[in-house]
């Protein structure tokens, strides 16, 4: 059950890069911890080993006088050690068990009395120790030297305190070191493996800023690894193709209202005429004064049509002035002011601001937002404008008291031809293109539009325009319902 928790951790919760972090660091760390443990060892043994060959030899050579009876050598090598030859000082002890002779170097007895080693040794191996005594390590080794009739005990001890605290000092650094490879690998592994994924981080930016106004956006991937490259390719392929398609249709779609216009306003005329010229009580009046109405609410179809056509060129520059903002949405007002004294609805306005935005679009885009909180509140309703700014952003608030739109309305009021309410928006001669035009032009102008809204308490419309500076020779007319 662990494994698997752990298997399900590492392979679907944690991100490609942290993965690859994780595995070069491991790999790192492995290596890293191996080459430390050989050195390691090899100190140790090298270390122990001379000390060890030191004290065999003297073994050896304790054991040739032993043999020859040379009493004289024997005594002359014993009191020869002098306590200064730290660090590596040692001391010599010889035990004739028949006689109960023993001879020493001085203050060997304060370090091992002879009762504490001499069971220890047996024949006829030698026994080695590392004896801790006084925070000062010692190697013991002892050996039975056997001579005529009579075995001699050998002892042996010499003070390793200065290569076992170096050993020690040695084995922390090598901690430490071992703690600072780990460390340093996964800040390594981690620059490493951000850099490589860079490439992904900006195809990944690329694809979050595509839009049908930026098609024309590419990656350059001749910098990226070997492996990527070709995905950079086809992903740059792959938006040619949808920018050609996406072009191709809306150039259909831009040509057919064209087409559509002229038969349509041809066809306005000739009722109107026909409407003027029939007499009044004529049967085919009111089939006229309905074909009448439906060819101009083809004609307002074609006209918006044409104008979402025309705001998707990517290529699309807009003229931007200064605009008062209170005095553009105070036009507005008055401009409906017939519509809000039957509804008897209360019309407001809370603070001044400016911006730097398309005029005729900028009118558009309120008429558009006014003219559904017009629709959507009952007679007495309010709505209400709210103008402020911080230093980056403008922001435009229009709140009604309307009827409110549903949650699962919300997402999709930008689509074109959306309607939450498909009786009153055919009553109101709506084609729900209002809010996807409303888009545009804040599209056009850099900013966003949001809308919130509850059933039965209102709807809350939110336009953020970016502050920027008028840009001089940068015009674009958008035609309008008059212009052929």
């Amino acid at each position: 059950m662990f494994l698997k928790n752990v298997k399900t951790i590492l392979f679907k919760h944690l991100s490609l890069k942290v993965k690859l972090t994780l595995v070069f660091t491991i790999m790192i760390f492995i290596l890293v911890t191996g080459v430390t443990l050989f050195s390691y060892w090899m100190l140790v043994h090298l270390n122990y080993h001379a000390e060890y060959a030191s004290v065999s030899s003297e073994i050896e050579v304790m054991k040739y006088y032993i043999s020859k009876n040379d009493d004289l050598a024997i005594q002359h090598e014993i009191t020869e050690v002098k306590e200064t030859e730290y660090p590596y000082q040692y001391y010599i002890r010889v035990y004739h068990p028949l006689t109960h002779k023993i001879l020493e170097t001085k203050g060997m007895s304060d370090i091992v009395p002879l009762h504490l080693s001499s069971k220890k040794a047996y024949w006829p191996h030698r026994k080695v120790h590392v004896l801790a005594i006084h925070n000062r390590y010692f190697l013991l080794m002892e050996s039975y030297i056997p001579v005529e009739s009579a075995v001699n005990l050998v002892q042996i001890i010499l003070d390793i305190s200065y290569s076992y605290y170096l050993i020690q000092t040695y084995q922390k650094y090598l901690l430490g070191a071992l703690l600072l490879s780990a460390l340093l690998s996964i800040a390594l592994g981690y620059i490493i493996m951000k850099r490589s994924m860079r490439s992904l981080h900006d195809l990944t930016d690329v694809a979050h800023t595509i839009t049908s106004y930026s098609l024309n956006q590419r990656i350059n991937p001749e910098e990226w690894p070997k492996e990527l490259r070709d995905l950079g390719i086809a992903f740059n392929q792959m938006l040619e193709r949808i920018e050609e398609s996406f072009l191709r249709q809306k150039q259909f779609s831009a040509d057919l209202a064209h087409e559509l216009r002229t038969p349509i306003n041809t066809l306005m005329g000739a009722t109107e005429v026909a409407l003027i010229q029939s007499p009044p009580d004529t049967p085919y009046k009111e089939i006229l004064e309905s074909n009448l109405e439906d060819l101009k609410s083809i004609a307002k179809l074609i006209e918006c049509l044409l104008f979402l056509a025309q705001a998707e060129n990517p290529r699309l520059c807009i003229e931007k002035n200064n605009i008062e903002v209170h005095q553009e949405i105070g036009k507005l007002i008055e401009y409906f002011e017939t519509v809000t004294y039957d509804k008897k609805m209360d019309i407001s306005i809370q603070g001044e601001t400016s911006l730097i935005a398309n005029k005729e679009l900028f009118g558009r885009l309120i008429s558009n937002i006014f003219i559904n909180a017009l629709n959507n509140t009952p007679a007495g309703g309010h709505v209400h404008f709210n103008l402020f700014e911080n230093p980056s952003h403008v922001h435009i608030e229009i709140k009604d008291t309307g009827i409110g739109i549903s949650e699962e309305h919300l997402s999709r009021l930008f689509d074109r031809f959306y309607r939450v309410d498909q009786a009153r928006s055919k009553k109101n001669g709506g084609f729900g293109l209002g809010l996807a035009i409303a888009k545009s032009i804040m599209d056009l102008h850099q900013g966003s539009i949001t809308i919130y809204s509850q059933m039965g308490i209102g709807t809350r419309v939110l336009l953020e325009f970016p502050k920027q500076k008028i840009l001089k020779n940068l015009i674009f007319l958008i035609e309008s319902s008059e212009n052929t």
